[in-house]
Protein backbone atom coordinates (compact mmCIF):
# COMPACT_ATOMS: atom_id res chain seq x y z
CA UNK A 1 0.00 0.00 0.00
CA UNK A 2 0.88 3.78 -0.96
CA UNK A 3 1.89 5.16 2.50
CA UNK A 4 0.51 8.68 2.11
CA UNK A 5 -1.51 11.50 3.95
CA UNK A 6 -3.51 12.36 1.00
CA UNK A 7 -4.80 8.58 1.14
CA UNK A 8 -5.82 9.07 5.02
CA UNK A 9 -7.82 12.12 4.75
CA UNK A 10 -9.87 10.60 1.35
CA UNK A 11 -10.69 7.71 3.54
CA UNK A 12 -12.65 10.18 6.05
CA UNK A 13 -14.32 11.99 2.90
CA UNK A 14 -18.14 11.55 2.60
CA UNK A 15 -19.20 10.76 -0.53
CA UNK A 16 -20.59 14.00 -1.04
CA UNK A 17 -17.06 15.62 -0.08
CA UNK A 18 -15.28 13.50 -2.51
CA UNK A 19 -18.00 14.19 -5.04
CA UNK A 20 -16.71 17.85 -4.03
CA UNK A 21 -13.29 17.35 -4.15
CA UNK A 22 -13.19 15.81 -7.75
CA UNK A 23 -15.27 19.07 -9.03
CA UNK A 24 -12.21 21.67 -7.75
CA UNK A 25 -9.79 18.89 -8.84
CA UNK A 26 -11.46 19.38 -12.15
CA UNK A 27 -11.50 23.80 -11.58
CA UNK A 28 -8.85 25.75 -13.75
CA UNK A 29 -9.56 28.07 -10.74
CA UNK A 30 -7.94 26.00 -8.17
CA UNK A 31 -5.97 23.36 -9.81
CA UNK A 32 -3.84 23.70 -13.05
CA UNK A 33 -1.64 20.36 -12.91
CA UNK A 34 -3.41 17.95 -14.83
CA UNK A 35 -1.58 14.81 -12.93
CA UNK A 36 -3.28 15.98 -9.83
CA UNK A 37 -7.28 15.89 -11.70
CA UNK A 38 -6.23 12.59 -13.14
CA UNK A 39 -5.03 11.21 -9.76
CA UNK A 40 -7.95 12.85 -7.96
CA UNK A 41 -10.51 11.37 -10.61
CA UNK A 42 -8.45 7.62 -10.09
CA UNK A 43 -9.56 8.12 -5.80
CA UNK A 44 -13.24 8.88 -6.98
CA UNK A 45 -13.38 5.89 -9.09
CA UNK A 46 -11.94 3.65 -6.02
CA UNK A 47 -14.07 5.42 -3.50
CA UNK A 48 -14.33 4.21 -0.35
CA UNK A 49 -12.50 1.13 -1.08
CA UNK A 50 -9.00 2.22 -0.44
CA UNK A 51 -7.86 -0.87 0.36
CA UNK A 52 -4.08 -2.60 -0.24
CA UNK A 53 -4.09 -3.25 -3.74
CA UNK A 54 -6.06 -0.73 -4.87
CA UNK A 55 -3.83 2.14 -2.89
CA UNK A 56 -0.25 0.19 -4.15
CA UNK A 57 2.06 2.68 -5.94
CA UNK A 58 1.16 0.96 -8.87
CA UNK A 59 -1.78 0.97 -9.09
CA UNK A 60 -2.23 4.75 -8.51
CA UNK A 61 0.01 5.36 -11.14
CA UNK A 62 -1.89 3.29 -14.06
CA UNK A 63 -5.02 4.82 -12.99
CA UNK A 64 -3.37 8.29 -13.34
CA UNK A 65 -2.13 7.56 -16.76
CA UNK A 66 -5.60 5.68 -17.52
CA UNK A 67 -7.11 8.98 -17.15
CA UNK A 68 -5.18 10.74 -19.87
CA UNK A 69 -2.30 11.65 -18.41
CA UNK A 70 0.41 11.19 -20.73
CA UNK A 71 4.62 11.97 -20.23
CA UNK A 72 6.71 11.37 -17.42
CA UNK A 73 5.50 12.55 -13.35
CA UNK A 74 6.78 11.72 -9.71
CA UNK A 75 3.67 10.51 -7.39
CA UNK A 76 5.06 11.37 -4.28
CA UNK A 77 4.88 15.15 -6.29
CA UNK A 78 1.35 14.75 -8.06
CA UNK A 79 -0.07 13.75 -4.28
CA UNK A 80 1.53 16.72 -2.82
CA UNK A 81 -0.34 18.89 -5.35
CA UNK A 82 -3.24 16.77 -4.47
CA UNK A 83 -3.19 17.43 -0.57
CA UNK A 84 -2.37 20.49 -0.73
CA UNK A 85 -5.61 20.86 -3.03
CA UNK A 86 -7.62 18.94 -0.94
CA UNK A 87 -6.67 21.15 2.00
CA UNK A 88 -8.04 23.97 -0.04
CA UNK A 89 -10.95 22.22 -0.02
CA UNK A 90 -11.15 21.83 3.81
CA UNK A 91 -10.47 25.81 3.84
CA UNK A 92 -13.20 26.67 1.65
CA UNK A 93 -15.76 24.31 3.44
CA UNK A 94 -14.86 26.15 6.70
CA UNK A 95 -15.47 29.53 5.12
CA UNK A 96 -18.83 28.63 4.05
CA UNK A 97 -19.74 27.18 7.19
CA UNK A 98 -18.53 30.40 8.95
CA UNK A 99 -20.34 33.78 7.16
CA UNK A 100 -19.03 36.04 9.61
CA UNK A 101 -15.51 35.70 8.97
CA UNK A 102 -15.86 35.15 5.50
CA UNK A 103 -18.23 38.60 5.26
CA UNK A 104 -15.22 40.01 7.30
CA UNK A 105 -12.74 39.01 5.11
CA UNK A 106 -15.21 40.35 1.89
CA UNK A 107 -14.78 43.30 4.06
CA UNK A 108 -11.17 43.98 4.06
CA UNK A 109 -10.72 42.90 0.17
CA UNK A 110 -13.38 45.51 -0.37
CA UNK A 111 -11.54 48.18 1.72
CA UNK A 112 -8.18 47.90 0.46
CA UNK A 113 -9.53 47.93 -3.76
CA UNK A 114 -11.40 51.70 -2.20
CA UNK A 115 -14.71 49.92 -3.41
CA UNK A 116 -16.14 52.80 -0.41
CA UNK A 117 -19.75 52.07 -1.73
CA UNK A 118 -19.77 48.48 -1.89
CA UNK A 119 -17.35 48.05 1.48
CA UNK A 120 -20.58 50.87 3.46
CA UNK A 121 -23.38 48.36 1.95
CA UNK A 122 -21.67 45.33 3.05
CA UNK A 123 -20.43 46.45 6.53
CA UNK A 124 -24.12 47.19 7.28
CA UNK A 125 -25.14 43.77 6.09
CA UNK A 126 -22.12 42.31 8.35
CA UNK A 127 -23.17 44.58 11.48
CA UNK A 128 -26.78 43.32 11.27
CA UNK A 129 -25.35 39.60 10.98
CA UNK A 130 -23.08 39.71 14.27
CA UNK A 131 -26.36 41.51 15.90
CA UNK A 132 -28.31 38.87 15.28
CA UNK A 133 -25.30 36.14 16.00
CA UNK A 134 -26.86 33.11 17.73
CA UNK A 135 -24.62 32.51 20.54
CA UNK A 136 -23.12 34.91 23.12
CA UNK A 137 -19.73 33.14 23.44
CA UNK A 138 -16.18 34.51 23.26
CA UNK A 139 -16.83 34.44 20.18
CA UNK A 140 -19.58 36.92 19.77
CA UNK A 141 -17.08 39.56 21.47
CA UNK A 142 -14.12 39.07 19.14
CA UNK A 143 -16.43 39.03 16.05
CA UNK A 144 -17.58 42.79 18.02
CA UNK A 145 -13.94 43.76 18.28
CA UNK A 146 -12.60 42.75 15.07
CA UNK A 147 -15.38 44.47 12.80
CA UNK A 148 -14.99 47.82 15.27
CA UNK A 149 -11.21 47.42 14.58
CA UNK A 150 -12.13 47.33 11.06
CA UNK A 151 -14.50 50.42 11.26
CA UNK A 152 -12.08 52.30 12.88
CA UNK A 153 -9.53 51.91 10.17
CA UNK A 154 -11.89 52.45 7.57
CA UNK A 155 -12.25 55.96 9.12
CA UNK A 156 -8.72 56.86 9.16
CA UNK A 157 -8.17 55.35 5.96
CA UNK A 158 -10.93 57.75 5.09
CA UNK A 159 -9.42 60.74 7.66
CA UNK A 160 -13.07 60.78 9.01
CA UNK A 161 -12.75 60.66 12.90
CA UNK A 162 -16.24 60.65 13.74
CA UNK A 163 -17.51 61.07 17.16
CA UNK A 164 -19.17 57.50 17.79
CA UNK A 165 -18.51 54.63 20.57
CA UNK A 166 -16.44 52.60 17.37
CA UNK A 167 -12.98 52.80 19.73
CA UNK A 168 -14.62 52.42 22.77
CA UNK A 169 -16.77 49.47 21.84
CA UNK A 170 -13.54 47.58 19.93
CA UNK A 171 -11.79 48.21 23.17
CA UNK A 172 -14.48 47.07 25.50
CA UNK A 173 -15.46 44.12 22.84
CA UNK A 174 -11.98 43.16 23.23
CA UNK A 175 -11.97 43.04 27.27
CA UNK A 176 -14.79 40.71 27.21
CA UNK A 177 -13.28 38.19 24.96
CA UNK A 178 -10.15 38.33 26.49
CA UNK A 179 -11.80 37.94 30.10
CA UNK A 180 -13.77 35.24 28.64
CA UNK A 181 -11.20 33.17 26.81
CA UNK A 182 -9.11 33.19 30.30
CA UNK A 183 -11.83 32.34 32.93
CA UNK A 184 -12.65 29.58 29.78
CA UNK A 185 -9.26 28.55 29.96
CA UNK A 186 -8.34 28.68 34.25
CA UNK A 187 -11.00 26.60 34.46
CA UNK A 188 -10.04 24.09 32.59
CA UNK A 189 -6.23 24.38 33.82
CA UNK A 190 -7.75 24.06 37.52
CA UNK A 191 -9.77 21.10 36.35
CA UNK A 192 -6.86 19.26 34.98
CA UNK A 193 -4.75 19.85 38.04
CA UNK A 194 -7.19 17.89 39.87
CA UNK A 195 -6.05 14.38 38.33
CA UNK A 196 -3.36 15.06 36.51
CA UNK A 197 0.48 15.71 37.93
CA UNK A 198 0.66 19.22 35.74
CA UNK A 199 1.73 22.82 37.00
CA UNK A 200 0.21 25.75 35.44
CA UNK A 201 1.56 29.25 35.62
CA UNK A 202 -2.34 31.57 36.11
CA UNK A 203 -0.97 34.92 35.53
CA UNK A 204 -3.60 38.02 35.92
CA UNK A 205 -6.06 35.72 37.16
CA UNK A 206 -6.46 36.86 41.21
CA UNK A 207 -6.46 40.39 39.33
CA UNK A 208 -9.09 39.38 36.72
CA UNK A 209 -11.32 37.97 39.40
CA UNK A 210 -11.18 41.16 41.93
CA UNK A 211 -11.71 43.09 38.90
CA UNK A 212 -15.46 41.06 37.82
CA UNK A 213 -15.87 41.21 42.08
CA UNK A 214 -15.93 45.01 42.03
CA UNK A 215 -18.71 45.36 39.18
CA UNK A 216 -20.29 42.73 39.19
CA UNK A 217 -23.38 43.97 38.70
CA UNK A 218 -22.42 44.83 35.03
CA UNK A 219 -20.76 41.31 34.37
CA UNK A 220 -23.61 39.69 35.14
CA UNK A 221 -24.96 40.91 32.14
CA UNK A 222 -22.35 38.98 30.05
CA UNK A 223 -23.11 35.51 29.82
CA UNK A 224 -19.58 34.25 28.91
CA UNK A 225 -17.95 35.85 31.54
CA UNK A 226 -20.26 35.18 34.61
CA UNK A 227 -20.86 31.69 33.47
CA UNK A 228 -16.93 30.85 34.02
CA UNK A 229 -16.75 33.01 36.52
CA UNK A 230 -19.00 30.76 38.62
CA UNK A 231 -17.13 27.66 37.40
CA UNK A 232 -14.01 29.47 38.69
CA UNK A 233 -15.41 29.58 42.82
CA UNK A 234 -16.62 26.13 42.34
CA UNK A 235 -13.23 24.83 41.83
CA UNK A 236 -11.75 26.84 44.03
CA UNK A 237 -14.55 27.48 46.80
CA UNK A 238 -16.08 23.95 46.19
CA UNK A 239 -16.90 23.38 50.08
CA UNK A 240 -19.25 27.12 49.22
CA UNK A 241 -22.68 25.60 48.10
CA UNK A 242 -24.29 28.77 46.72
CA UNK A 243 -21.35 28.59 43.85
CA UNK A 244 -22.77 25.08 42.97
CA UNK A 245 -26.20 26.75 42.84
CA UNK A 246 -25.85 29.17 40.99
CA UNK A 247 -23.79 27.90 38.08
CA UNK A 248 -26.56 25.32 37.81
CA UNK A 249 -29.25 28.90 37.43
CA UNK A 250 -26.99 30.67 35.09
CA UNK A 251 -25.94 27.18 32.81
CA UNK A 252 -30.44 27.18 32.44
CA UNK A 253 -30.67 30.46 32.43
CA UNK A 254 -28.01 31.05 29.61
CA UNK A 255 -27.82 27.70 27.86
CA UNK A 256 -29.19 28.63 24.25
CA UNK A 257 -26.62 31.41 24.01
CA UNK A 258 -23.48 28.77 23.68
CA UNK A 259 -23.51 26.31 21.04
CA UNK A 260 -23.78 22.26 21.69
CA UNK A 261 -19.82 21.99 22.31
CA UNK A 262 -19.20 24.60 24.56
CA UNK A 263 -22.41 24.04 26.35
CA UNK A 264 -21.49 20.42 27.05
CA UNK A 265 -18.53 21.80 28.83
CA UNK A 266 -20.21 23.86 30.98
CA UNK A 267 -22.18 21.02 31.79
CA UNK A 268 -19.41 19.22 32.42
CA UNK A 269 -18.14 21.58 34.29
CA UNK A 270 -21.07 21.09 37.32
CA UNK A 271 -21.09 17.14 36.07
CA UNK A 272 -17.36 16.66 37.48
CA UNK A 273 -18.62 18.87 40.50
CA UNK A 274 -20.96 17.13 41.51
CA UNK A 275 -18.55 13.47 41.11
CA UNK A 276 -15.67 15.05 43.43
CA UNK A 277 -19.03 15.75 45.78
CA UNK A 278 -20.02 12.19 45.24
CA UNK A 279 -16.62 10.76 45.88
CA UNK A 280 -15.87 12.09 48.73
CA UNK A 281 -19.31 10.64 50.32
CA UNK A 282 -22.06 13.21 49.85
CA UNK A 283 -25.08 11.10 49.19
CA UNK A 284 -26.57 14.11 48.60
CA UNK A 285 -25.08 14.56 45.10
CA UNK A 286 -25.79 11.24 43.63
CA UNK A 287 -29.05 12.30 42.55
CA UNK A 288 -28.26 15.75 41.78
CA UNK A 289 -25.30 13.93 39.77
CA UNK A 290 -28.20 11.41 37.76
CA UNK A 291 -30.47 14.77 37.56
CA UNK A 292 -27.64 16.31 35.36
CA UNK A 293 -27.03 13.31 32.96
CA UNK A 294 -30.79 13.50 32.35
CA UNK A 295 -30.35 17.57 31.80
CA UNK A 296 -27.68 16.18 29.15
CA UNK A 297 -29.84 14.01 27.48
CA UNK A 298 -33.34 16.67 27.49
CA UNK A 299 -31.01 19.14 25.84
CA UNK A 300 -29.21 16.81 23.57
CA UNK A 301 -25.58 17.25 24.66
CA UNK A 302 -24.67 13.79 25.89
CA UNK A 303 -23.30 12.87 22.13
CA UNK A 304 -20.11 14.92 20.36
CA UNK A 305 -21.05 14.76 16.56
CA UNK A 306 -22.43 11.60 17.36
CA UNK A 307 -20.10 9.77 19.86
CA UNK A 308 -20.55 9.55 23.71
CA UNK A 309 -17.46 10.36 25.76
CA UNK A 310 -16.40 7.34 27.21
CA UNK A 311 -15.92 8.37 30.99
CA UNK A 312 -19.45 9.97 30.80
CA UNK A 313 -20.79 6.80 30.02
CA UNK A 314 -18.76 5.12 32.53
CA UNK A 315 -19.47 7.43 35.23
CA UNK A 316 -23.95 7.29 34.37
CA UNK A 317 -23.50 3.80 35.04
CA UNK A 318 -21.70 3.92 38.34
CA UNK A 319 -24.21 6.97 39.55
CA UNK A 320 -27.68 4.25 38.28
CA UNK A 321 -25.91 1.50 40.02
CA UNK A 322 -24.99 3.45 43.17
CA UNK A 323 -29.01 4.92 43.32
CA UNK A 324 -30.02 1.15 42.61
CA UNK A 325 -31.78 2.73 39.48
CA UNK A 326 -30.99 -1.01 37.58
CA UNK A 327 -33.47 -1.22 35.07
CA UNK A 328 -32.49 2.89 33.67
CA UNK A 329 -28.78 1.25 34.10
CA UNK A 330 -28.66 -1.98 32.24
CA UNK A 331 -31.25 -0.46 29.36
CA UNK A 332 -27.80 2.90 29.30
CA UNK A 333 -25.40 0.28 29.06
CA UNK A 334 -26.80 -1.70 26.32
CA UNK A 335 -28.57 1.40 24.61
CA UNK A 336 -25.67 3.60 24.36
CA UNK A 337 -23.14 1.54 23.48
CA UNK A 338 -23.17 1.93 20.22
CA UNK A 339 -22.61 5.61 20.89
CA UNK A 340 -19.05 5.42 21.87
CA UNK A 341 -15.89 5.50 19.48
CA UNK A 342 -15.72 2.06 18.01
CA UNK A 343 -12.34 1.95 19.28
CA UNK A 344 -13.45 1.86 23.43
CA UNK A 345 -16.99 0.54 23.17
CA UNK A 346 -16.29 -3.04 23.83
CA UNK A 347 -13.72 -1.80 26.67
CA UNK A 348 -16.15 -0.02 28.14
CA UNK A 349 -19.34 -1.91 27.71
CA UNK A 350 -17.32 -4.66 29.04
CA UNK A 351 -15.90 -2.91 32.24
CA UNK A 352 -19.48 -1.12 32.65
CA UNK A 353 -21.38 -4.09 32.17
CA UNK A 354 -18.89 -6.41 34.91
CA UNK A 355 -19.54 -3.24 37.41
CA UNK A 356 -23.84 -4.26 36.84
CA UNK A 357 -23.08 -7.57 37.54
CA UNK A 358 -20.97 -6.79 40.54
CA UNK A 359 -23.45 -4.75 42.25
CA UNK A 360 -26.57 -7.27 41.42
CA UNK A 361 -24.31 -9.79 43.13
CA UNK A 362 -23.53 -11.69 39.91
CA UNK A 363 -20.11 -12.02 40.53
CA UNK A 364 -18.85 -14.57 38.67
CA UNK A 365 -20.26 -13.12 35.46
CA UNK A 366 -18.57 -9.82 36.64
CA UNK A 367 -15.42 -11.39 36.76
CA UNK A 368 -15.87 -13.25 33.42
CA UNK A 369 -16.42 -10.16 31.52
CA UNK A 370 -13.33 -8.08 33.94
CA UNK A 371 -10.81 -10.43 32.58
CA UNK A 372 -11.83 -8.92 28.49
CA UNK A 373 -10.99 -5.62 29.51
CA UNK A 374 -7.81 -4.28 28.68
CA UNK A 375 -6.18 -0.83 30.87
CA UNK A 376 -6.33 1.52 27.68
CA UNK A 377 -4.95 4.14 30.30
CA UNK A 378 -4.74 4.90 33.86
CA UNK A 379 -8.76 5.67 34.23
CA UNK A 380 -9.14 2.10 33.15
CA UNK A 381 -6.27 0.64 35.35
CA UNK A 382 -7.82 2.06 38.85
CA UNK A 383 -11.25 1.57 37.80
CA UNK A 384 -10.76 -2.16 36.65
CA UNK A 385 -8.40 -2.70 39.80
CA UNK A 386 -10.88 -0.79 42.37
CA UNK A 387 -13.78 -3.00 41.07
CA UNK A 388 -11.41 -6.15 41.08
CA UNK A 389 -10.76 -5.12 45.07
CA UNK A 390 -14.55 -5.13 45.35
CA UNK A 391 -15.40 -8.51 43.91
CA UNK A 392 -12.80 -10.55 45.66
CA UNK A 393 -14.10 -8.73 49.23
CA UNK A 394 -17.67 -9.92 48.04
CA UNK A 395 -16.69 -13.43 47.50
CA UNK A 396 -14.35 -13.49 50.31
CA UNK A 397 -11.31 -14.51 48.24
CA UNK A 398 -8.61 -13.76 51.02
CA UNK A 399 -5.46 -15.37 48.59
CA UNK A 400 -6.49 -13.05 45.20
CA UNK A 401 -7.77 -10.32 47.97
CA UNK A 402 -4.29 -10.26 49.32
CA UNK A 403 -2.05 -10.61 46.16
CA UNK A 404 -4.42 -7.92 44.49
CA UNK A 405 -3.84 -5.81 46.97
CA UNK A 406 0.22 -6.11 47.22
CA UNK A 407 -0.29 -5.74 42.77
CA UNK A 408 -1.97 -2.57 43.38
CA UNK A 409 0.33 -1.21 45.69
CA UNK A 410 3.61 -1.63 43.51
CA UNK A 411 1.69 -0.31 40.52
CA UNK A 412 0.96 2.90 42.78
CA UNK A 413 4.53 3.96 44.00
CA UNK A 414 5.74 3.43 40.30
CA UNK A 415 3.22 5.97 38.66
CA UNK A 416 4.25 9.71 38.62
CA UNK A 417 1.66 10.93 36.28
CA UNK A 418 -1.57 10.71 39.12
CA UNK A 419 -1.83 14.07 40.84
CA UNK A 420 -1.31 13.13 44.56
CA UNK A 421 -5.08 13.74 45.30
CA UNK A 422 -6.13 10.91 42.93
CA UNK A 423 -2.71 8.85 43.91
CA UNK A 424 -4.38 9.31 47.89
CA UNK A 425 -8.11 8.92 46.94
CA UNK A 426 -6.76 4.94 45.28
CA UNK A 427 -4.52 4.24 48.04
CA UNK A 428 -6.84 4.71 50.41
CA UNK A 429 -9.65 2.84 49.08
CA UNK A 430 -7.46 -0.15 49.25
CA UNK A 431 -5.48 0.12 52.75
CA UNK A 432 -9.44 0.54 54.14
CA UNK A 433 -10.79 -2.27 51.98
CA UNK A 434 -7.63 -4.23 53.88
CA UNK A 435 -8.66 -3.47 57.22
CA UNK A 436 -12.10 -4.07 56.95
CA UNK A 437 -11.50 -7.49 54.93
CA UNK A 438 -9.61 -8.50 58.21
CA UNK A 439 -12.22 -7.38 60.58
CA UNK A 440 -14.85 -9.39 58.06
CA UNK A 441 -12.32 -12.80 58.00
CA UNK A 442 -12.58 -12.84 61.88
CA UNK A 443 -15.72 -12.09 62.51
CA UNK A 444 -16.63 -15.70 63.02
CA UNK A 445 -14.19 -16.59 65.91
CA UNK A 446 -12.82 -13.29 67.06
CA UNK A 447 -14.76 -11.61 70.30
CA UNK A 448 -17.48 -9.06 69.47
CA UNK A 449 -15.97 -6.48 71.41
CA UNK A 450 -12.55 -6.67 69.39
CA UNK A 451 -14.16 -6.47 66.19
CA UNK A 452 -15.90 -3.47 67.23
CA UNK A 453 -13.38 -2.10 68.39
CA UNK A 454 -11.22 -2.80 65.26
CA UNK A 455 -14.29 -1.27 63.18
CA UNK A 456 -14.61 1.89 65.20
CA UNK A 457 -10.98 2.29 64.40
CA UNK A 458 -11.18 1.81 60.89
CA UNK A 459 -14.71 4.27 60.79
CA UNK A 460 -12.60 6.80 62.71
CA UNK A 461 -9.83 6.81 60.24
CA UNK A 462 -12.22 6.99 57.34
CA UNK A 463 -13.99 9.98 58.68
CA UNK A 464 -10.38 11.66 59.34
CA UNK A 465 -9.48 10.90 55.54
CA UNK A 466 -10.90 13.80 52.59
CA UNK A 467 -9.52 11.68 49.64
CA UNK A 468 -10.59 8.32 49.29
CA UNK A 469 -11.95 6.63 46.03
CA UNK A 470 -15.93 4.12 46.60
CA UNK A 471 -16.26 6.04 50.08
CA UNK A 472 -19.75 4.95 49.72
CA UNK A 473 -19.54 1.18 49.01
CA UNK A 474 -16.94 1.29 52.15
CA UNK A 475 -19.87 2.66 54.31
CA UNK A 476 -21.94 0.12 53.03
CA UNK A 477 -19.28 -2.58 53.88
CA UNK A 478 -19.03 -1.19 57.33
CA UNK A 479 -22.46 -1.14 57.79
CA UNK A 480 -23.07 -4.54 56.80
CA UNK A 481 -20.71 -5.58 59.22
CA UNK A 482 -22.32 -3.66 61.97
CA UNK A 483 -25.45 -5.59 61.70
CA UNK A 484 -23.69 -8.73 61.87
CA UNK A 485 -22.16 -7.08 64.97
CA UNK A 486 -25.36 -6.40 66.90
Amino acid sequence: MYKSTLIEFCRQLTRKEMSRYLQIAHSPIHNKHKAVTALVKYLDKIYPDFNEKKTAEESISRGIRENGLKGKFVLKHVSSYALRLLEQMFILDQLEHSPIDSSFLLLLALRNRKHTKRYEQKLKKHLQTIENYPVKNAHFHYHNYSINSEIDQYNMRQSSYRRDETLQTKVQSLDNYFLSEKLKSSCEMLNRRLFLNVHYEFHLLEEIIGHIDERISYFEQIPSIIIYYKVYHTLRQPDVPKHYKELRILSKKFSHLFPTEELRNIYLHAYNFCLRKVNQGNKDFLRETFDLIQEFMEKSILLDNGILYEPLYKNAVSIGLRLKEYDWTKSFIYDFKSKLHPEVADNAFNFCLSSFYSETEQYNHALELLQSVEYTNIVYTLDAKSLLLRIYYQLGEEESFRSHFSAFQKFLKRNKLLAKPKYERYRNLFRFAQHLFHVKSKIQYQAKQKSRLDLQNIIAMIEAENQIANRGWLRAKIEELEIKLN
